[in-house]
């Protein structure tokens, strides 16, 4: 009862507003009673992970960014139009004006931090042990996909907010698709610094995101 009181969000933040069902998935059982405090609905994910700052726990959490969901959260989610993923520490509640920017099949936000080459990513993301240990596999796939005709020199987006406009029919599978690839590369290079790899696979799907300033929507870190 303290926290609206401080206006404190601890690890779980309040659920954003204009929001017709708000999932926080977890896999720390601890935090429920947190989570449907804020406002969420509550979703246990039993992976067998060694700790929250683990690489297992970071893959793990690529799945429900990149809409590898439960087959009962898929079900809940066939009558939306518009499922938007969100970090815990990149909550915002600009849906709308998200969705109103939504011209294609995704909408997805430049990096704060102006980065206009992979190799800049990569570079601040040496910075972190737990993306070093695949790093030399992830430049490999760098270099390879380079090797394919895809450039290395683009503005760096961050993952922290997608949207996907899985209700379009134009759209829905080339979505499913970059997910299921970003998803499977960051398995395959044990690599959870997904915004490399989004990187290089988004360019073969460019005709269906919309890319926007990291400042035309606010979110609660900044």
């Amino acid at each position: 009862s303290l926290y609206s009181l401080f206006k404190i969000d601890s690890v779980v933040p309040r659920a954003p507003k204009n929001c017709s069902k708000s999932i926080f998935f977890t896999n720390n059982a601890s935090l429920k009673s947190d989570i449907l405090y804020k406002g969420w609905t509550y979703y246990f994910i039993n992976d067998d992970v060694s700790g929250i700052d683990s690489i297992s726990s970071s893959l793990a959490a690529k799945k429900i960014k990149f809409l590898v969901l439960p087959d009962d959260v898929e079900r809940q989610l066939n009558d939306f139009d518009f499922i938007l993923y969100m970090d815990s520490r990149r909550i915002t509640d600009d849906i709308e004006k998200l969705i109103e920017l939504c011209e294609k099949g995704i909408v997805i936000r430049h990096t704060l931090r102006f980065k206009e080459s992979v190799w800049d990513e990569v570079e601040e993301a040496k910075e972190q042990e737990r993306y070093m240990i695949g790093m030399d596999d992830t430049i490999n796939f760098i270099n390879d996909h380079i090797s394919r005709g895809l450039s290395a020199s683009n503005r760096v987006v961050n993952t922290g907010v997608i949207l996907y406009n899985i209700g379009s029919i134009k759209f829905r599978d080339e979505i499913r698709s970059l997910c299921s690839e970003v998803y499977n590369a960051c398995l395959d290079l044990k690599q959870p610094e997904c915004q490399i790899i989004w990187f290089m696979l988004s360019q073969r799907y460019s005709h269906a995101i919309t890319t926007i300033e990291c400042n035309d929507i606010s979110t609660r870190d900044n």
